[in-house]
């Protein structure tokens, strides 16, 4: 009887990666009102959501930093948990300066993405 086996094949399955994306970024004052700019040892916090697709991340830490204009962390963290919709508020910030500063900051989330 001849051997009727078939070959061996075979073929790599790549996992899924969802989409991790931040939208919505912005600051807010001490308040909960959206500021672009704040006055000199006044507490403020970076904002936004988190998703994955098109829902919101819930319970995902993140982590926003103080960075360079090129977007490179150079210090300051602050940590913070996302609610049920993937919405965060980190901080408070708070900087003392004697000249106009303007400041950058970055948002990661526990998977550095």
């Amino acid at each position: 009887m001849a051997d009727t086996a078939s070959p061996v094949i075979s073929i790599t399955i790549k996992a899924a990666v969802p989409a991790r994306t931040f939208t919505n970024m912005h600051f807010e004052d001490s308040a909960g009102t959206t500021v672009t700019e704040v006055m000199s040892g006044e507490d403020f916090y970076v904002c936004g959501k988190l998703v994955e697709d098109t829902t919101g991340v819930s319970g995902a830490i993140i982590y926003t930093y103080v960075t360079d204009s090129a977007g490179s962390v150079v210090g300051d963290e602050k940590t913070c948990i996302t609610d049920a919709n993937g919405n965060f508020k980190c901080g408070p910030y708070s900087y003392s300066v004697t000249a106009d500063t303007v400041m950058y900051f970055r948002a990661f989330d526990e998977k550095q993405t």
